[in-house]
């Protein structure tokens, strides 16, 4: 054990001498830990700003009968998705590649 303290202290000795040395070891304490810290605060609350987020919605359904009650469930899931209406929403046409803005 007292060699492996000698060899630690003697290498914390040349880091003081090596300036190049030095920067390296700094940067190799430093950046993993940066990297760390900006992935942690981006991970906190990834949804805190998105309520200006666009939303695409392309509903495509024809509907359905069931037991001879007829119902859409498309028009169900974007009256579900439109609620809280959005401050912008983006209506895509299915046939056409033109996309429409159209403020709420």
């Amino acid at each position: 054990m007292k060699q492996a303290w000698r060899i630690y202290m003697s290498d914390l000795k040349h880091l003081t001498i090596n300036w190049a040395a030095s920067i390296l070891a700094l940067g190799l304490i430093v950046l993993p830990s940066l990297y760390a810290w900006i992935n942690v605060e981006a991970s906190i609350d990834p949804y805190a700003h998105t309520e200006d987020l666009p939303v695409g919605v392309v509903n495509e359904d024809r509907g359905a009968e069931l037991a001879g009650h007829r119902f859409h469930a498309g028009d169900e899931i974007v009256k579900t998705v439109n609620y809280p209406p959005p401050t912008l929403r983006l209506e895509v046409g299915a046939s056409s590649d033109l996309c429409v803005f159209a403020e709420r």
